[in-house]
Formats: structure tokens, sequence, C-alpha cells
């Protein structure tokens, strides 16, 4: 059997410019994942909240791409949804506001070679692409895995709003999986250094050692680059009083569930 890679991309088809409405974040990640040199043959699943409809063009001139709709308004619902849709060997995810470096499936096919799931960190930047940081937690845009070990993890909860990322991390850390953290060339590897430098990345090992592996690609920036949305849910919690307890609440829920915050 020919193996492939299904990209999921949840997207409420928000365009990137608020005062025009030619071009969507979803333009964007879609032209990510064409650009990629990975040789197997690559298919996109779209997963839209509950009420939505692909816009024509896609459906017209994108054979590659099919859209899921969620029975419900969610992210999670979106990727749940997506998911049940993909059918290749492998499964990658990919935000819609965010995109992927030419050699990030290249790059994560090889990794997941020695162990269950690879993920990347990222350069993350504002929506006008000028300085950025990099962001060593382990965002869904780069999460890359064999697709028989999404059932084995199950679905995303769809009772959480802000962290249903974590939830799902906190599930597949506890069946003792083994975790790649990809990062650009550049970045320390070995535990002394990472204390120092990259403290996140010292943590990700130590939460669990001999299970989380930080990997030089070695190319000289993260592979994925993230949009620091101002729409987005990292910014409404930080702006909105109402999103910032929802998001304590869940990470109360996490520590409850897992005994710790998962990442």
């Amino acid at each position: 059997m020919t193996e492939s890679v299904t990209v999921v991309i949840p997207s409420r088809l928000d365009q990137v410019h608020v005062e025009t409405a030619d071009e969507l974040w979803l333009d964007r990640a879609v032209a990510s994942v064409r650009k990629q040199t990975c040789s197997l043959p690559i298919n996109i699943v779209v997963g839209l909240d509950h009420g939505a409809a692909a816009p024509s063009r896609f459906l017209e001139d994108a054979p590659e791409i099919t859209f899921a709709v969620a029975d419900e308004v969610s992210q999670a619902a979106a990727i749940n949804a997506a998911v049940t849709e993909a059918s290749g060997t492998y499964l990658a995810m990919l935000e819609d506001d965010d995109r992927w470096q030419p050699r990030f499936l290249e790059h994560a096919l090889e990794a997941i070679k020695e162990c269950e799931f690879v993920s990347s960190n990222q350069l993350e930047l504002p929506p006008d692409d000028v300085v950025g940081h990099i962001n060593d937690f382990a965002t869904p845009s780069g999460w890359f895995m064999r697709r028989s070990l999404w059932p084995e993890i199950g679905d995303m909860d769809t009772s959480f709003r802000f962290h249903l990322d974590n939830d799902w991390l906190g599930r597949l850390s506890d069946q003792g999986n083994r975790r790649v953290l990809l990062v650009e060339a550049g970045a320390a590897t070995n535990l002394y250094e990472l204390k120092e430098k990259r403290p996140f990345l010292h943590s990700f090992i130590n939460a669990k050692p001999g299970f989380n592996f930080v990997v030089r690609h070695g190319e000289d920036a993260p592979l994925v680059l993230r949009t620091a949305n101002p729409l987005g849910g990292m910014s409404m919690i930080k702006m909105s009083p109402q999103a910032r307890a929802q998001s304590e609440a869940e990470q109360t829920r996490l520590i409850e569930k897992f005994g710790r915050f998962p990442y």
C-alpha cells in the first residue's frame, strides 16, 4: 500500500485582513503545504465549524482538499471531524493561521522512525511577519504521527476551549509514547545548556526522561511559522477577563486530571 500524509487544518475561514475578502488565513496555510519537499502524496482535510460552508474556489480548484463540517462550533470539534476523514498513513496538523517551512514534513517523516509522536517549535511572528521570537511549546501546528495513533489517544475533548492541546498531550504522555520535539540547528540540546538558555525544553525532557527527546533538524530556523494572531485564543486570554477565567478553570481541571499541567 502506498504511504501518504493527511494534513488536518481546522479553520474558521477568517480573512487575513478584515477590510478585504480576497485572502483567507487558510490560503496561506494551504500554500505552505503545497510547497513541502516530502516525496509522499499529500492530501488536506479542512475542519469547519457547524454551519460553515467551504468556499467554492477550493471546491473547484483544489482536488487534494476536502472539507469536513463539525456537529458543533469549536476548534476541538472541527479537528475531530477532519481527523475522521483522514485516510493517510500519517497524520499532520496545521492551524489555519500558521504555516510550515518547506521541509517540515520531510524532517517529521525522518523523526517518526524513532518515536510515536513528532512536534516542532515555532518562530512566532505578528501578522505582518516582522521580527518574531521562538516558542518551544508543542503547538498543534507542528504535530505529526502515524494515523493509527489517534484512536489510541482519542479525539480532542470538546469541553476544552483553550487547552484542548494540553489535554491531548497529557493523554499521549500518560500512555508512555515516545515524543520528539524538533528544534532549529543552533538550539542547545544538552541538559546544562537547556537549563540556562531554553528552560521550557529542559522541563520537557525532565518531565519524562527516556520518552521526551529534543532533536535538532538542521535548519537555521524553526520549521513552523506561527502567527501571533490578535484574534486567536492566546490573545483573547490576555485581553478578556472572561476568557482568562475560563483558561484558568481549564488549567485547574488539567492539574486535577493529570497531577500536572501537561505539555
